[in-house]
């Protein structure tokens, strides 16, 4: 009993490691390599292909598979941390070696699934190599049966779960990210220690170890036991990844984002491997019984985003930060029963086969499961939504998944054919009629009455357009600005301009409704605009004839150049010495994905880019932090002004407070009318607007190279106080 007690904790700390390295990693990731969810459709992918390579590789372990466990997770500590250190110096290096050029649009994106590859791979080999590990080491001395095999698995999930939520809850705003690391890496050592103990403490029982290891492999006892388990990890990591993106339509920017989801998937999933594979009608039918759990998972997929689409469209329950409750309850409804039910699929398909060797049975499922997994967010993420979008994604998904569980249960119980089919075919004919625009691109864009909308490998961009003649530009749920112009960058961009009034060659950082682009254009002196932005799917959506005659042209101008990827690496691999202007309209630094902007690092990439005259102007997006910003910026120029009509910062290495106005008064009076000012007004405000800054008007001291921005905001006590409100 005290070995099943101590395992039994290891198996759920483990699995709590896992999920803290896996959340915190993943900012990390976004932090060196930037991204939205397109970063965590590309973490999610790796995480689980290596766990699958590290599962099938440690399967192979013959002997003292406790000791090899108990190493395993002390490599893993160890890793952790050096981690914080190593991805930082792998992106600089990465940067180095591919230098991608403005022309090499996705060179940029490249360096990001490079870096994810390299840095997650290792660690998570080491992590799917626990699964086989704890399985042969317990097993081998206990019995094995599907409800005991179930209950490893689900409590390792179970810990998981709450390592998802402890990390944007307790965590991180307790701890900076390098302690939150050690304490979790402190863990697995101990696991480690423990697991190693046991192993020498607790003998095996031979019979049970000649049983599981030496005879030979049986035949199956579930048919296509291994397409089932790589069809429910395709299904299980495709879904997760479509409501992510659901979620950024939802909640633009939220951090929580990912434990909402993930957080929920493996709640079910861990509660599906505990209650479901002991059930006695699993127990004597489990063809019938596999075949029934995948139906009830396609069959409340389906479900739940109906109910989703209705619950948003009718605003009866939509998530909102300030309603945690109601948020939970939103993302149970729509995750819940659909994984409640693939969660007792795999450890009932891994206790099938009884007389093969567990450890190297467990990690040919395990690898065919994360294989799946990894191919259902990769194919997902960059071939389905790019070619037949998100909604007939999930249609195939469904009708390969309902068509799978039909003819499984076909093959043990004929009689009942008919009622499977016709059980299926309404489930699919259901999800193909019934509309579900609300709960896949967004409230914002469903209720528009006119709305152009661009499906792509990094969400979903779209163009609404009201009755009245103006418009709104949306990327993954968040607005981009106002259209056909945006009065406040017109402002802005006068503010950038009275610093340096005749640039030649612009970058902008964040192409937002292409206000800046299109204004920029319009100045005689303009020879080159550069363009950096995420979205493969906006510029796409700009340069669409329905609506550059709403608009006029954005980027499809011979002089603009757009290169898709995070601004942070542009920063390090565009030409230096090339710009005269650099205006910078990225998002709120506190946002997911924004983490790593305005730091000390990219403050000194962007000086770089620019030519000894060239001007940086910041939108004065400081959340919380403006001291903390514009310390970076006096630690990367020697002038720093801030103009709090124009919310703009002009930096420069070059005292422009006594500016030149020659060519923003041949401007000034399109650019006022555009602001909502007369054109003195807007000339005297860009005259006299300007403030230089000094190092001692700056209350806060620089922060250091390596500070990540702090995106998590609520504290636990502050989580168990909204929870409750609807």
């Amino acid at each position: 009993m005290v070995f099943r007690a101590a395992f039994l904790i290891a198996v759920t700390v483990s699995g709590f490691c896992s999920l803290v390295y896996q959340v915190v990693w993943d900012r990390l990731a976004r932090y060196n390599f930037g991204g939205d969810n397109t970063s965590a459709s590309i973490v999610i992918a790796v995480f689980l292909l290596g766990l699958g390579l590290g599962a099938y590789f440690f399967s192979r372990v013959r002997r003292r598979h406790l000791t090899v466990y108990g190493l395993v997770e002390i490599g893993i500590g160890l890793f952790a941390l050096v981690s914080f250190s190593v991805i930082g110096s792998l992106s600089q290096t990465l940067v180095e070696v591919f230098r991608p050029g403005m022309g090499d649009v996705g060179g940029i994106r490249i360096l990001t699934i490079v870096g994810c590859a390299l840095f997650f791979l290792p660690p998570c080999i080491l992590m799917g190599g626990t699964l086989p590990l704890m399985f042969a080491g317990f097993f081998a001395r206990q019995r094995l049966s599907g409800q005991a095999l179930g209950m490893v698995y689900g409590l390792n999930i179970l810990g998981a779960v709450t390592g998802t939520f402890a990390v944007p809850y307790l965590l991180l705003n307790n701890l900076a990210i390098p302690d939150a690391l050690a304490v979790a890496a402190s863990l697995n050592v101990a696991i480690g220690i423990v697991a190693i103990l046991l192993d020498y403490w607790v003998p095996t029982a031979p019979d049970i170890e000649d049983a599981v290891a030496e005879i030979a492999p049986s035949d199956l006892a579930i048919p296509a036991s291994l397409w089932l388990t790589f069809l429910t990890g395709f299904f299980t990591a495709m879904v997760e990844v479509v409501f992510i993106r659901q979620a950024f339509d939802l909640l633009p920017g939220a951090p929580y984002n990912f434990a909402f989801v993930i957080g929920t998937v493996l709640f079910a999933l861990s509660l599906g491997s505990i209650l479901l594979p002991g059930r006695a009608w699993v127990l004597r039918n489990p063809p019938v019984a596999v075949a029934g759990m995948l139906g009830a998972a396609a069959a409340f997929l389906v479900v739940s985003c109906i109910l989703a689409q209705a619950m948003v469209s009718s605003r009866i329950l939509v998530p909102d930060l300030e309603r945690l409750g109601a948020t939970w309850a939103y993302y149970m409804v729509l995750c819940f029963p659909t994984f409640f039910f693939l969660g007792g699929i795999f450890p009932l398909l891994c206790s099938a086969v009884r007389t093969e060797n567990i450890a190297r049975h467990t990690g040919r499922m395990y690898i065919l499961n994360s294989l799946g997994a990894f191919l259902g967010a990769a194919l997902f993420h960059f071939v389905g939504s790019e070619t037949i979008g998100a909604r007939n994604s999930l249609v195939l998904l469904v009708l390969v998944t309902l068509a799978t569980a039909a003819w499984l249960a076909s093959t043990a119980d004929r009689q009942r054919l008919p009622v499977w089919y016709g059980m299926a075919a309404g489930v699919l004919l259901a999800f193909i009629l019934l509309p579900l625009e609300h709960l896949l691109y967004g409230p914002s864009v469903a209720r528009a009455p006119t709305a152009f909308i661009q499906e792509g490998s990094s969400g979903i961009a779209a163009v609404t357009w009201e009755s009245n003649g103006t418009g709104e530009a949306y990327v993954n749920g968040q607005g981009m600005g106002q259209l056909p112009t945006e009065p406040k960058h017109y402002l802005q961009l006068g503010v950038a301009l009275s610093a340096h009034p005749e640039p030649k060659r612009a970058l902008v950082l964040g192409l937002g409704s292409g206000t800046y682009v299109r204004a920029l254009l319009s100045l005689p002196s303009i020879e080159s605009v550069v363009v950096v932005d995420w979205s493969k799917e906006l510029p796409r959506l700009l340069a669409r004839e329905d609506v550059t005659q709403r608009i006029g042209d954005t980027v499809s101008d011979h002089r603009v150049t757009v290169v898709t990827g995070d601004a942070r690496l542009a920063a390090a691999v565009l030409p230096i010495n090339s710009f005269d202007l650099v205006l910078d309209n990225l998002v709120y630094p506190t946002w997911v994905g924004a983490t790593g902007v305005r730091t000390p690092y990219f403050f000194s990439k962007i000086a770089n880019l620019l030519t000894d005259d060239g001007v940086y102007g910041i939108t004065t997006n400081y959340a919380r932090w403006r001291s903390d910003i514009l310390a970076g910026l006096l630690a990367s120029f020697d002038h720093v002004y801030e103009n709090e009509v124009g919310h703009m910062v002009v930096a420069a290495d070059i005292d422009v407070s006594r500016p030149g106005f020659a060519v923003i008064s041949t401007i000034a009076s399109e650019m006022a009318e555009k602001s909502g000012m007369t054109a003195a007004s807007y000339q005297e405000m860009l005259r006299s607007g300007l403030m230089s800054l000094k190092a001692t008007d700056i209350a806060a001291a620089p922060f250091q190279e390596d500070r990540v921005f702090s995106e998590y905001y609520y504290t636990f006590d502050e989580f168990l106080t909204f929870l409750p409100r609807f």
